[in-house]
């Protein structure tokens, strides 16, 4: 019996996943069991959430992504409320940017206009000969959408910004914000599909048949949400945002270019045909044919929905970025691994900030993200370049709370012990940002340097009356005064009186990029641990005052020291031995009182503890206990606190060697510190249960 062909099999499915992708940026819901959701009955409009709208119908797609539809023979306009779905070209778009819009907006391929109502009129971008291969209309909250990115451009040029791409600067100035011509499919030469992030099966490197790369991503409403970061980068002059083009150039040219990356067969319609995969008795196994006829079916509603796209008026938002070269913040990451990042590579970190202009990207990539409350930047959307710095990539999530949201509540109302839950880098969650902590250390900065150089990055960067005019144009409502007070604090913050928003930007970017760095949270111990007849005994003293908390020995297991809080309750209990080599090992651990995060401020109290004495520390992943995580999952928890397992011949044994503290510049007249969190610590798991589940 052969077996089934899994290449074959893998490469259709991928094949299949980012057509379903693209059906679902394009408006066709996937399939699903589901009932039919319908809304706003009695107008002759429906939104369709999980059924497709039938064929023949009328429909339009919110930038968020929702379908609405009504049959051809219905006339009931959509009600005011079904409007309000659709982002609409504000008043704010004519104001008195008539005369300028009129002057450069001279492309013969511009048809469409709007009137706004008051006999004024802004042309809207409409479909150009040659961006779609086969005919397809741009709907018109597209066209809004483009009119919004247009008008942006404007904006930035007449205030002297620049649109000039960051790998040709020599380049002409982009006026329009796109190029039809240019971004065309008879313009693109090779396509190929990226993995990763939840957009995964909806974006492509785009080489041009000039050479030049892009980033062509088609996620529903990340198009506007780039335009929106892109423009108030240039805006404000700070010129670090890869240029944007907001083009959808449909799913025909990435059908016929991707089916050579993923090894499918030349079409849709091919692979439904081969009898590889169509369900019929072959000399495969039994699950190989459950797998193919699988693989069939599916394949099937695929081809039906790619031709409603391809035949519909209707088409989700789109956009080109220009391909940034730089390295990921993580080194190697798979599916059921630890995610391995840059952060122990310290001189390479160096080498991203060691400029103003490298570590100025860093502060305006937190200023606008929290401006335009784009709460995603996490580890892969952003790239490390010795000759840039910070590149942002993927901004896609900005402006879905206007200007000033839930992003800039949560940093206002954040202090050092939280600080890296509350920022849109939620990279920090994870695995933290040590590239500053690197600079210090290696003498290229002070913590007081960089505050100085934070602050006037702020003061030559931000501006208020820029940010109002930014959201007239863009449609961004800024934080309404009279909504809630959380909204009249942030309306005020932005104002700036009194540099408000720039000293607690200062203080709370500071807090983040040296978290755990205090001057005077620092327990001696000594170095050179043959100066001490007890150097473990040193180390449980220290953990003690790392923590807050007193110790005793167990009296009935006299190894066993246990530890109490302020109230004299006992919190944890650990054996800490010396093992063969003089290193210290970790016997055993457990918590009295699960869910309180006590586990976890041990083990970061003891980390600490040893890399002030320069202490190699070793434990076996082993657990304790019912109800606790295997021996897997402790080894997570274990290798988030740096130890590692690699040894083949004994793969339970974790080894964390000592972190290099921290020297600031001690004839400024600081002192040594180490960089663990501080005594507060924040939760560093899922929730406290989770932590102290290897307890």
């Amino acid at each position: 019996m052969t077996s089934p062909n899994y290449a074959d099999i893998r490469a259709s499915l991928e094949f299949i996943n980012i057509l379903e992708n693209l059906i679902k940026q394009g408006g066709a819901p996937a399939p699903s069991q589901d009932s039919p959701e319908y809304g706003n009955k009695g107008t002759g409009w429906d939104y369709a959430s999980s059924t497709p709208p039938p064929e023949g119908a009328q429909t339009f797609i919110t930038p968020g992504g929702a379908t609405w539809w009504r049959s051809s023979a219905t006339q009931a306009a959509p009600t005011s409320e079904t409007v309000s779905q659709t982002r609409q070209p504000s008043s704010s778009l004519i104001d008195r940017y008539n005369e300028l819009i009129g002057d450069r907006i001279t492309d013969a391929d511009i048809t469409a206009t709007w009137d706004s109502g008051d006999g004024s009129t802004v042309r809207l971008l409409a479909e150009a000969k040659g961006v779609r291969s086969n005919g397809e209309t741009v709907s018109e909250s597209i066209k809004n959408q483009l009119a919004i990115h247009q008008n942006l451009h404007l904006l930035v040029k007449k205030d002297g910004g620049s649109t000039r791409s960051l790998n040709e600067p020599s380049e002409k100035e982009d006026d329009a914000g796109f190029d039809w011509h240019y971004f065309n499919a008879d313009n693109m030469d090779k396509v190929k599909p990226q993995g990763g992030g939840a957009n995964e099966g909806s974006m492509f490197k785009v080489t041009m048949k000039d050479g030049k790369e892009f980033l062509y991503k088609v996620a529903s409403g990340d198009a506007q949400g780039e335009s929106y970061w892109y423009s108030l980068d240039r805006y404000f002059g700070t010129n670090i945002s890869p240029r944007i083009a907001m083009m959808n150039v449909g799913i025909g040219p990435i059908e016929s270019a991707i089916d050579e990356d993923v090894g499918a067969s030349k079409s849709i319609k091919g692979l439904v045909a081969d009898k590889r995969l169509d369900g019929k008795p072959d000399s495969s196994s039994g699950i190989g044919r459950i797998i193919k006829t699988s693989i069939a079916q599916r394949l099937n509603w695929v081809e039906e929905r790619v031709n409603r796209i391809k035949n519909s008026s209707d088409l989700g938002g789109g956009h080109f970025m220009e391909w940034m070269d730089g390295e990921k913040w993580v080194k190697d990451s798979s599916v059921g691994a630890d995610i391995v990042t840059r952060s122990g590579d310290r001189d390479f970190l160096v080498s991203c900030l060691d400029t103003t202009s490298k570590r100025e990207s860093f502060y305006a990539i937190t200023l606008y993200d929290l401006l335009l409350n784009n709460y995603d930047r996490n580890i892969n959307n952003f790239l490390l370049s010795p000759d840039r710095g910070i590149i942002p990539i993927d901004s896609g999530a900005s402006g879905e709370q206007n200007i000033g949201g839930d992003s800039l509540a949560m940093f206002a109302e954040a202090d050092e012990s939280n600080i890296l839950n509350q920022t849109p880098w939620t990279t920090f969650n994870n695995t933290r940002f040590t590239g500053f902590e690197a600079l210090v250390e290696k003498g290229e900065s002070s913590i007081e340097d960089i505050k100085k150089e934070m602050s006037d990055f702020f003061d030559r960067v931000y501006d208020y009356d820029k940010l109002q005019e930014f959201s007239k144009i863009s449609g961004l409502e800024m934080a309404d005064p009279y909504q809630s007070a959380e909204s009249y604090e942030m309306s005020e913050l932005l104002k700036n009186e009194d540099n408000k928003f720039r000293d607690l930007f200062v203080k709370n970017v500071s807090d983040l990029i040296f978290y755990g760095v205090k001057d005077s949270d620092v327990v001696d111990i000594k170095s050179n641990k043959s100066q001490s007849d007890d150097w473990i005994s040193d180390i449980k003293e220290a953990v003690g005052e790392n923590s807050g908390w007193d110790q005793r020995s167990n009296v009935m297991d006299p190894k066993e020291t246990i530890f109490t809080d302020s109230d004299g309750n006992d919190v944890m209990g650990a054996e800490l031995d010396k093992d063969p080599n003089g290193n210290l090992h970790i016997s055993s651990m457990r918590s009295f009182d699960r869910g309180k995060g006590n586990a976890g401020k041990f083990l970061s109290a003891l980390t600490r503890a040893a890399d002030s004495s320069d202490t190699t520390m070793t434990l076996i992943a082993e657990p304790f206990g019912e109800g606790g995580l295997d021996k897997e999952g402790l080894k997570r928890i274990y290798k988030r606190n740096g130890f590692v397992f690699n040894n083949p011949n004994d793969p339970d044994t974790g080894v964390r060697e000592p972190t290099k503290p921290l020297i600031i510049n001690p004839d400024a007249g600081f002192v040594e510190v180490d960089i663990g969190p501080p005594k507060e610590e924040v939760p560093r798991y899922a929730s406290d249960d989770q932590e102290d589940e290897y307890e």
